[in-house]
């Protein structure tokens, strides 16, 4: 196994492709990046995009339109 890193902290990776993609919807993307901060998370490259603490990257993505309205908290 191998680790490397994508501006964030070190992933682990048996040399086969990243098996999921994980996305996660929000309401406000904004409004949502300083929550995931707080929650351990490290921007990784483009807008949006973080690792969490154990180094695995997720994206915020905004609501589409056809997609169901976010219950508040």
């Amino acid at each position: 196994m191998s680790s490397y890193v994508i501006g964030g902290p070190a992933m682990v990776t048996s040399g086969a492709p990243q098996q999921v993609h994980l996305g996660i919807m929000v309401e406000d993307v904004a409004a949502a990046a300083p929550r995931v901060l707080a929650l351990g998370a490290t921007p990784v490259g483009a807008d949006g995009v973080y690792a969490d603490p154990a180094g695995h990257p997720f994206c915020l993505i905004r609501r589409p339109e056809w997609a169901e309205p976010i219950p508040p908290d």
